[in-house]
């Protein structure tokens, strides 16, 4: 896990360019830590790398 976050946004810029020419549909969402925080409370889920991801995926399709 990068150590900061001009460390994780170089890697993630390059991860979505490269899904991108894949021909994946990316989204950029815009994550509030609270509201991260809530939904792992509510959802009883831990606050890891694969709850935060389903968190980001439900939140891009306006699941929750």
């Amino acid at each position: 896990m990068p150590l900061n976050y001009d460390d994780w946004l170089e890697i993630a810029t390059a991860t979505m360019q490269d899904l991108m020419k894949e021909g994946y549909n990316v989204k950029k969402v815009i994550v509030n830590i609270d509201e991260l925080v809530d939904w792992c409370n509510v959802m009883k889920k831990e606050n890891i790398a694969k709850n935060r991801a389903l968190f980001v995926s439900l939140r891009a399709n306006k699941n929750y």
